[in-house]
């Protein structure tokens, strides 16, 4: 099984999750990133913390939910 990244980079990115989908046979494998705003990289301004920890835990609810409802 090839991670949705390799499927369309033709690349093998080599994280956990691509380890999880195609050795282990984990049937759902994910990395959650944060968005880069502020400074370079995934460091934010404290003022963005919590907006960003609001979306993000909505973002798992609904992916949970489909998951659910799916299964």
């Amino acid at each position: 099984a090839r991670s949705f990244c390799s499927k369309i980079t033709k690349f093998q990115i080599g994280g956990s999750d691509d380890w999880a989908l195609g050795s282990a046979g984990i049937t759902y494998s994910f990395t959650i990133e944060l968005p880069p705003k502020g400074s370079p990289g995934f460091v934010l301004p404290a003022s963005r913390i919590l907006p960003v920890g609001k979306e993000m835990y909505a973002g798992v609810a609904a992916m949970l939910e489909r998951l659910k409802n799916n299964s």
